[in-house]
């Protein structure tokens, strides 16, 4: 059965950077991570651990082109991150992502680690209008999830 935590903190204050640490040591562990990013884009993840391996500054590698990135991701922590880390991007209902845990989990073979980066702009289809309801069912949505992984 899986388990919800949520990390909060004022804007700006390193939250995602922290995450993405987190993220990138339980990928190095041999574990699988599903990523629901709506702040940060893929690459922008990739750059934050990339950034992170290689001792360079992020600006670095949000300026670089395919080919200066590339040659990194040969570099073994990063492959195995590489491999185990997948970021969704795409706006999918809560109620929705039991379909995509089961295809990673055919993927990965087992069910994979879940992180979810800005939890106020999830969606359910409920039509909820009030702003702390709503947060209250993405939250009970992802709670129900958790139990049934």
């Amino acid at each position: 059965m899986g388990e919800t935590y949520i990390l909060g903190g004022i804007p700006s204050s390193g939250k995602t950077a922290l995450v993405n640490n987190l993220i990138d040591n339980i990928c190095l562990n041999g574990n699988p991570v599903l990523v629901f990013s709506y702040d940060d884009k893929r690459d922008e993840l990739l750059h934050r651990s990339l950034a992170r391996f290689s001792g360079q500054s992020m600006d670095v590698f949000n300026a670089s082109s395919f080919e200066v990135v590339q040659p990194l991701l040969n570099i073994k922590s990063l492959e195995k991150i590489h491999t185990l880390k997948y970021a969704v991007q795409s706006m999918i209902p809560v109620n929705e992502w039991n379909r995509y845990i089961e295809q990673f989990m055919d993927k990965q073979g087992r069910p994979p680690v879940i992180f979810v980066d800005y939890l106020r702009k999830l969606r359910t289809d409920s039509k909820i209008a009030d702003e702390r309801l709503r947060v209250d069912d993405i939250i009970t949505n992802l709670t129900d999830m958790a139990k049934g992984i």
